[in-house]
């Protein structure tokens, strides 16, 4: 297993891995091996990290019939193969002038129990993750492009300094097992469950890297 140091910033133009920091304190981090990140809010700034995971051994990327959704992101990840819920009209709207190609209807709510709801949105060439939190004007998304998808899935991770607590959600490739999060000196171990998972601890940093096994 290869491991790869921090990378460096760049601008927001190829859609693979990202680090997204909000004045709101919510962190949207893309798990790709690329340097590149693209992601947005209300308010933003962005860092980067790097990760390393298994992958489809073909990652060719095909469109599903109604040329909407990567069939291979279909193909690979359970979540986008159950019944989707589609985001709420108005993130929707917010989000399709900045964001391109995505099925915004065919969004599907990531079933976990956190107070920030997630969605997890194909697109034909893009899959993106959506957070919002309660009473809260914020909308946060990361994307990434689909061939990196399939090999790195995508997290978000919310840091709030007030409590020093630290949440992440991600959604990964089909055969995923655990993720392995580093934290500077740090390092937790997550099982993957259906495709998914949640880990809270008290780090009040973003994870410097992720490796899916």
């Amino acid at each position: 297993m290869r491991n790869r140091g921090p990378s460096s910033r760049s601008l927001c133009e190829r859609w693979p891995l990202g680090l997204l920091l909000t004045l709101l304190l919510s962190v949207s981090l893309l798990l790709s091996a690329s340097l590149t990140a693209c992601g947005g809010a209300v308010q933003s700034g962005s860092e980067q990290a790097s990760t390393r995971a298994p992958g489809p051994s073909n990652d060719t990327l095909q469109s599903s019939p109604d040329d909407r959704v990567s069939r291979a992101l279909l193909e690979n990840f359970a979540l986008l193969r159950s019944s989707p819920n589609g985001i709420p009209p108005l993130i929707g709207r917010t989000l399709s002038g900045r964001v391109s190609g995505m099925a915004w209807d065919l969004a599907h709510r990531v079933p976990v129990h956190a107070t920030s709801a997630y969605w997890l949105v194909p697109g034909a060439k893009k899959l993106c993750m959506v957070a919002t939190t309660p009473k809260s004007p914020a909308i946060s998304f990361a994307c990434t492009s689909a061939s990196q998808a399939l090999r790195h899935g995508i997290m978000n991770t919310s840091l709030d300094q007030i409590s020093g607590r630290r949440t992440m959600v991600g959604v990964t490739p089909d055969g995923t097992r655990s993720a392995l999060i580093q934290s500077g000196a740090l390092t937790a171990s997550v099982r993957v469950r259906h495709g998914r998972f949640m880990h809270r601890d008290s780090v009040a940093l973003p994870p410097d890297q992720v490796t899916l096994r």
